[in-house]
Protein backbone atom coordinates (compact mmCIF):
# COMPACT_ATOMS: atom_id res chain seq x y z
CA UNK A 1 0.00 0.00 0.00
CA UNK A 2 1.23 3.69 -0.86
CA UNK A 3 0.37 7.15 1.01
CA UNK A 4 -1.22 8.78 -1.70
CA UNK A 5 -3.13 11.88 -0.35
CA UNK A 6 -3.29 13.45 3.12
CA UNK A 7 -5.00 16.46 4.56
CA UNK A 8 -6.34 17.94 7.92
CA UNK A 9 -10.03 18.49 6.23
CA UNK A 10 -11.89 15.27 6.33
CA UNK A 11 -13.83 16.50 3.19
CA UNK A 12 -11.02 16.79 1.04
CA UNK A 13 -9.57 13.46 1.70
CA UNK A 14 -13.52 11.93 0.93
CA UNK A 15 -13.31 13.45 -2.11
CA UNK A 16 -9.90 12.52 -3.67
CA UNK A 17 -11.27 8.51 -2.39
CA UNK A 18 -14.73 9.20 -4.60
CA UNK A 19 -12.78 10.70 -7.21
CA UNK A 20 -10.47 7.80 -7.93
CA UNK A 21 -13.31 5.44 -7.02
CA UNK A 22 -14.51 7.03 -10.44
CA UNK A 23 -11.98 5.90 -11.92
CA UNK A 24 -11.85 1.99 -10.28
CA UNK A 25 -8.84 2.91 -8.21
CA UNK A 26 -9.42 1.30 -4.44
CA UNK A 27 -7.67 3.49 -1.61
CA UNK A 28 -8.58 3.03 2.18
CA UNK A 29 -8.87 5.86 4.56
CA UNK A 30 -6.69 6.26 7.47
CA UNK A 31 -7.07 8.36 10.64
CA UNK A 32 -10.66 9.50 9.82
CA UNK A 33 -11.80 9.44 13.07
CA UNK A 34 -8.32 10.87 14.86
CA UNK A 35 -8.61 14.46 14.73
CA UNK A 36 -10.57 14.92 17.83
CA UNK A 37 -8.31 13.04 19.73
CA UNK A 38 -5.75 14.36 17.70
CA UNK A 39 -3.48 16.23 20.91
CA UNK A 40 -3.99 12.81 22.63
CA UNK A 41 -1.89 10.80 19.45
CA UNK A 42 0.51 13.02 18.40
CA UNK A 43 0.60 15.65 15.42
CA UNK A 44 1.28 12.98 13.28
CA UNK A 45 -1.58 11.34 13.76
CA UNK A 46 -4.14 13.94 13.18
CA UNK A 47 -3.97 14.13 9.61
CA UNK A 48 -6.33 11.82 7.42
CA UNK A 49 -4.62 9.34 4.62
CA UNK A 50 -5.57 8.13 1.67
CA UNK A 51 -3.57 4.64 0.97
CA UNK A 52 -3.77 2.94 -2.43
CA UNK A 53 -4.38 -0.81 -2.21
CA UNK A 54 -2.45 -1.60 -5.68
CA UNK A 55 0.62 0.17 -5.48
CA UNK A 56 0.90 -0.14 -9.64
CA UNK A 57 -2.24 2.62 -9.39
CA UNK A 58 0.05 5.41 -7.61
CA UNK A 59 1.31 7.00 -10.84
CA UNK A 60 -2.22 7.16 -12.34
CA UNK A 61 -3.92 7.86 -9.47
CA UNK A 62 -1.14 10.44 -8.76
CA UNK A 63 -2.11 12.33 -11.51
CA UNK A 64 -6.02 11.90 -11.10
CA UNK A 65 -5.78 13.97 -7.62
CA UNK A 66 -3.28 16.31 -9.31
CA UNK A 67 -5.82 17.37 -12.27
CA UNK A 68 -9.24 17.19 -10.75
CA UNK A 69 -8.77 17.93 -6.71
CA UNK A 70 -5.41 19.94 -6.43
CA UNK A 71 -5.10 21.65 -9.70
CA UNK A 72 -8.71 21.77 -11.33
CA UNK A 73 -8.96 23.11 -14.76
CA UNK A 74 -11.99 26.10 -14.14
CA UNK A 75 -15.16 25.29 -15.62
CA UNK A 76 -16.82 28.16 -17.66
CA UNK A 77 -19.78 29.98 -16.75
CA UNK A 78 -22.89 28.78 -17.86
CA UNK A 79 -26.50 30.62 -18.76
CA UNK A 80 -29.90 28.68 -17.84
CA UNK A 81 -31.86 27.71 -20.64
CA UNK A 82 -35.16 28.21 -18.56
CA UNK A 83 -34.39 31.20 -16.29
CA UNK A 84 -31.42 32.65 -18.19
CA UNK A 85 -29.49 33.02 -15.11
CA UNK A 86 -25.70 32.81 -15.03
CA UNK A 87 -24.17 29.80 -13.09
CA UNK A 88 -20.98 29.22 -12.07
CA UNK A 89 -18.94 26.32 -14.81
CA UNK A 90 -19.17 23.87 -11.44
CA UNK A 91 -22.89 24.09 -11.10
CA UNK A 92 -24.44 20.91 -12.46
CA UNK A 93 -27.63 22.66 -11.99
CA UNK A 94 -29.11 25.85 -11.93
CA UNK A 95 -28.94 28.11 -8.54
CA UNK A 96 -31.83 29.38 -8.96
CA UNK A 97 -34.66 27.22 -11.10
CA UNK A 98 -33.30 23.71 -10.53
CA UNK A 99 -32.98 23.06 -14.19
CA UNK A 100 -30.04 20.87 -15.34
CA UNK A 101 -27.18 22.04 -16.93
CA UNK A 102 -27.63 21.42 -21.00
CA UNK A 103 -24.90 19.05 -22.22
Amino acid sequence: MKLIYTHENVMLVHSAKNILESYNIESVFKNEHSAPSGPNLGINNIFQELWLVRDEDYLRAREIIERELINPEPKAAWVCPQCKEENAGSFDFCWSCQTAKPS
